[in-house]
């Protein structure tokens, strides 16, 4: 039992990912409607003939074939993540979480929230049962790191908080090295 609840707490910090490798197309499109709106319209053509759900790889294999490397990158920083939440301590604007498994309209829900550390910390572990996401994880990670080692304090799927600079540590709380 002990090891069932360090599982599922452990999968609660990151998530999991709702279907293996089967990707929901129309979640994979409205993930390219928040990130880059001139982009998702292209994405939408690609997918118009594919299934509600595709296997990773054929997915990718669309994706490169359009030889378009914006829509690869957003392809590469799509998560189809559920059972997520934010965790820490609570006393911080970055750790207030609710876990939503559905949407507004019932339709289940793809989502994670965390902040930065703690959710690649367990995306880290979470890549030991799905190793195919690694290359999503790793560019999700890059690209949400600043060339000079900042990393925001919060990482959501629709996007990234950035912590606010105080005069009085220049380095914030938020770098890589520090």
């Amino acid at each position: 039992m002990h090891h069932t609840a360090n599982v599922l707490f452990n999968v609660m910090r990151g998530g999991l990912y709702d279907c293996n490798y089967r990707l929901p197309t129309r979640d994979f499109l409205d993930f390219c409607r928040v990130w880059n709106v001139p982009a998702s319209s292209k994405v939408a053509a690609l997918i118009a003939p594919l299934p509600n759900y595709v296997d990773y790889l054929e997915l990718r294999e669309v994706v490169e074939m359009a030889d378009d490397p914006l829509l690869f990158r957003l392809f590469l920083e799509y998560l189809p993540l559920t059972f997520s939440r934010r965790h820490g301590d609570p006393s911080r604007p970055w750790n207030q979480f609710s876990i939503d498994v559905v949407t507004a309209d019932g339709d289940k829900s793809l989502a994670y929230a965390g902040n930065w550390r703690d959710i690649f910390q367990n995306w880290e572990a979470l890549s030991a049962s799905a190793p195919g996401f690694i290359e999503n994880i790793i560019c999700k990670f890059v690209s949400a790191s600043t060339p000079d080692g900042y990393n925001p304090y919060r990482i959501t799927k629709e996007g990234i908080d950035w912590e606010k600079p105080d005069p009085g540590k220049p380095l914030g709380q938020h770098w890589l090295l520090g």
